[in-house]
């Protein structure tokens, strides 16, 4: 059995809990508003920060079509991730990093980054901890199947604390729920916590940076 193949089960493992999890949105924020162990650390990302302050009203109000109360949490994010899916369009070069959320949200259009932290600002108004997840998508999609949007380049998704389970992600970018065609390069409350590159250049000059990056699958078979 492969690495790859070990990784997929695991993952299809933990998706099946994921899937049986019933805690609902009413459940978890009143969990969350106590004192337990085990959430201490998920609640520093229910927070707004400089890159991702809370939303306004009509953006919660966008969040709250799919989050009622009594609804399982898996289940309501799953369909909000489609609904940002759906309703906004992926256009490489309209935002960037400081994009506010509030233009996202007008114009319906972003990349990856964008999508990523609307849903964390939208998720953490309601009382939900969400946190920004930074990494990459294997470049060759899987036979028969169309390429992510984000590959060739950084990608980022995002990820909800549901209390007695854990993290569980989701990329709204692809409508796709995180499964071993993506690596995880870190994590934290924003892209300013994880960005890729971080520096001062001095120069008199323009100068402008172009990264790609080709992700594949190794080829090399491991046996147990």
């Amino acid at each position: 059995t492969s690495k790859v193949e070990r990784l997929e089960n695991e993952i299809n493992k933990e998706l099946e809990i994921l899937q049986e999890s019933k805690i609902t949105l009413k459940e978890a924020t009143q969990r969350l508003s106590k004192y337990h162990p085990e959430d201490v650390f998920a609640k520093q990302f229910l927070f707004e920060t400089d890159s991702i302050p809370m939303p306004n009203d009509e953006i919660k109000e966008y969040a709250l079509q799919s989050f009622k109360e009594n609804r399982n949490l898996y289940e309501a994010c799953n369909e909000f991730m489609g609904r940002i899916f759906h309703d906004f369009k992926f256009v490489s070069g309209f935002s960037n990093i400081t994009t506010p959320i509030e233009i996202v949200f007008k114009e319906k259009k972003g990349v990856c980054q964008d999508f990523a932290q609307f849903a964390i600002s939208s998720l953490r108004s309601i009382g939900i901890p969400a946190r920004y997840i930074s990494g990459y998508l294997q470049t060759t999609s899987k036979e028969g199947k169309e390429k992510l949007f984000g590959a060739d380049a950084s990608h980022a998704w995002f990820s909800i604390y549901i209390p007695d389970f854990g993290w569980a992600n989701f990329d709204p970018t692809n409508n796709k729920i995180p499964n071993e065609e993506y690596i995880i390069l870190g994590y934290g409350r924003d892209y300013l916590d994880i960005s890729p590159l971080k520096g001062v250049v001095q120069s008199s000059g323009n100068s402008l940076l172009s990264v790609t990056v080709y992700v594949e699958e190794t080829k090399k078979e491991e046996s147990f």
